[in-house]
């Protein structure tokens, strides 16, 4: 059989008033009507009073009106119904002007007689940890509103790659729910197409406890995106390893970045490559020839009477004209052949493992290709063109790529001094 408490009687607990004094939690009694019989030392401090001024008061005078009416309330539960109750309680002191938690614990006091004829309170303020509790829910929230209206794909991991957190972004590229991918790997989720580029990002973050980054590419055609991804690894509240992920598609600012990238290798009315390109490509290409020991043909093509297209039928000509061209010798060269625009009516042909006789045969290619171009002006007359070409071949090891274009050029212009449309080798 189990023992019951013995009842405290009023007196008993005066007597124990000295240790009470001394303990950390707010002690105190009150009769049938409500009014505090006995308080302990701190309950006086937190009300500004002395004993005597707290004996014979009830909660209407010590509380606000509101705080004394939820008091009385769980008061008579214990003084009414006699239980023992353990409850929250936020009550504004009035000697403080501030609004205090407590966590309390009241008991119903008996008589000799076993009649109820009082109450006691033990309470414990818990002001700085609700206060705490409020401002990290606070923060939380706040955390979690900023996270949710974010584009980034953002996500927390466990050493197993299950997700802890993921933001409604993430999972919406997931095609899934928060909900649903709580606790489970990418893997599970998209049931093995995710790309093994976020997985092993992840592992090497967790294996290495070291932040990484890369830019991942997902998808093909049209429907490529490109992600710049970040894995954080951290501790997590067990002690485990865990991993934070956070995804920006860059899709958008890739494109940028190769638009800007083809702008300034190509040529703006062309497409094709630039003079400083092209040049690159060529100091390229001979070195590489130099190493296998093979020839390289290189030609420098130039518009004949360019100036007076020009002037005779305007810019716009000129422009169609040199379009035209550019799209007649594009059709006649091999797939390892370079060509680009070096001037405003210049183009150089870089071919490599081309010898005299294989250059000879894509020039003549190239001039037929040309003239066989016929443009029309806006009153309908034809308009014919032509280019001068100046031709040179490397031979192994023999000379820097700018000599080599330096003939060339020399050649070409000897085209044109006899007479233009012409093909001059050196």
């Amino acid at each position: 059989m189990k023992n019951k408490r013995p009842n405290l009687s009023l007196d008993t607990l005066h007597a124990y008033a000295e240790i009470l004094d001394k303990v950390g939690t707010y002690v105190y009694t009150k009769n049938i009507l409500g009014e505090y019989t006995y308080a302990n030392e701190l309950v006086c401090k937190l009300f500004e009073r002395s004993l005597d001024n707290v004996i014979g008061q009830t909660d209407i005078q010590l509380f606000g009106i509101e705080s004394a009416a939820r008091l009385k309330a769980n008061d008579a539960k214990v003084m009414q119904a006699g239980q023992t109750i353990e409850t929250t309680e936020s009550l504004f002191i009035k000697a403080l002007n501030q609004i205090r938690t407590f966590w309390a614990v009241k008991s119903p006091l008996k008589d000799d007689n076993g009649e109820i004829n009082g109450l006691l309170g033990v309470s414990t303020d818990i002001t700085h940890q609700v206060n705490l509790q409020k401002k990290a829910s606070a923060q939380s929230t706040l955390l979690d509103s900023v996270l949710n209206n974010l584009e980034d794909f953002i996500g927390l991991k466990d050493n197993e790659q299950r997700y802890l957190y993921i933001n409604q972004a993430g999972a919406k590229k997931l095609g899934t729910t928060v909900a649903e991918a709580i606790g489970k790997t990418d893997k599970a989720i998209l049931e093995n197409t995710v790309s093994s580029a976020f997985d092993r990002l992840e592992r090497q973050s967790l294996d290495t406890m070291s932040k990484v980054a890369e830019e991942i590419t997902v998808g093909e055609g049209v429907n490529k995106e490109f992600f710049w991804s970040v894995r954080i690894p951290l501790e997590l509240e067990d002690g485990s390893p865990g991993v934070v992920g956070i995804s920006s598609n860059v899709t958008e600012l890739s494109r940028l970045k190769e638009d800007f990238k083809k702008l300034a290798l190509t040529d703006s009315l062309t497409g094709i490559s630039n003079r400083r390109h092209i040049l690159d490509v060529a100091e390229t290409e001979l070195k590489r020839m130099h190493r296998w020991n093979e020839t390289m043909a290189i030609l420098v093509i130039d518009i004949d009477a360019f100036k007076t297209i020009n002037d005779s039928y305007g810019h716009q000509m000129g422009d169609n004209a040199i379009i035209a061209i550019t799209e007649a010798c594009k059709n006649n060269i091999r797939d390892i052949d370079h060509f680009g625009r070096t001037g405003g009516d210049e183009f150089l042909v870089i071919s490599p493992k081309c010898n005299r006789s294989e250059a000879e045969l894509l020039a003549k290619r190239l001039q037929d290709a040309v003239n066989n171009i016929i443009l029309k002006d806006n009153s309908g007359n034809y308009i014919r063109t032509t280019c001068s070409f100046g031709c040179v071949v490397s031979e192994p090891g023999d000379a820097t790529f700018s000599h080599l274009l330096a003939e060339a050029d020399i050649a070409m212009y000897e085209s044109k001094s006899n007479g233009r449309n012409k093909i001059t080798f050196t």
